[in-house]
């Protein structure tokens, strides 16, 4: 009997780097056809399912399996953003290193493309929405404020006006748009807002002001469901807090805690 599954890894250090062992898995093939938006993934894509096992010897430090499990992002030998294809292990790489925030890797429905932000949470720096198309190997950053991505908390407070952080992406169904949680961390109160921003460039909205004013509140990957509802998570560090939990929100509605933490 097929057992469903995503992916199991083992990797240990050596010579080459991190042995990563992957379950090939029946996933849809590439190049179909996009249904609606440039990132959506295909109308056909089947479930994924344990067909076999192989282990990868990658020159670095694998992170993430795409969607279609064809690709591996990831980390270079020289901290550069890389994304290894399964068969050949060839590497399309990033020009420059940048310091991700390693947990915050979210692809593409279909695949092509990966975006993450800068790791705010450990560097206590400014933090940007990138996305890292594989074909051409191009990096946009989708919500640039021409702040120096080294600039620290310290000059993040002092600054004269609000120094949006921007952190966690979450890719539409549709593969259009990315959501991502902001605090204007100068600004008098820090609340945390969650905002979108086309794929293809412009300029970001809101979509919810979370009511609690607090920074930073979204300390964990966001995920968009079927039936169109958002799902984060809220955690504040205070003991007892009543909004720390899993939430749903469906844009025109009022968000719904579904588990208090």
């Amino acid at each position: 009997m097929e057992e469903t599954a995503k992916m199991a890894v083992r990797h240990r250090r050596g010579p080459i780097g991190p042995l990563l062992a992957i379950m090939m898995v029946l996933a849809a093939p590439a190049g179909l056809a996009r249904q609606t938006g440039p990132h959506t993934a295909p109308a056909d894509a089947k479930e994924w399912r344990v067909a076999d096992e192989r282990g990868l010897e990658i020159d670095g430090e694998p992170l993430s399996l795409s969607p279609d499990g064809l690709w591996i992002a990831g980390l270079g030998p020289d901290r550069k953003f890389c994304v290894w294809d399964v068969e050949e292990l060839t590497p399309v790489c990033t020009n420059d290193r940048f310091p991700i925030s390693t947990g915050s890797i979210a692809w593409a429905p279909d695949s092509t493309a990966v975006a993450f932000p800068l790791d705010f949470a450990r560097r206590f720096t400014e933090s940007d929405i990138f996305v890292f198309d594989i074909d051409p190997g191009s990096l946009s950053n989708l919500t640039d404020d021409g702040i120096d991505d080294d600039i620290s908390i310290s000059e993040l407070s002092d600054a004269t006006e609000p120094v949006p952080v921007d952190v966690y992406p979450a890719w539409a169904l549709d593969g259009t748009e990315l959501t991502f949680a902001r605090t204007d961390w100068a600004a008098e109160t820090r609340t945390t807002t969650l905002m979108t921003v086309p794929v293809g460039g412009g300029e970001p909205t809101e979509l919810l002001e979370l009511e609690t004013d607090f920074p930073l509140l979204i300390n964990s990957p966001m995920r968009w469901l079927e039936g169109g509802s958002l799902l984060y998570t809220i955690w504040t560090s205070v003991t007892g807090e009543p909004d720390d939990g899993w939430w749903v929100y469906e844009p025109g509605g009022e968000p719904v805690q579904i588990l208090r933490s």
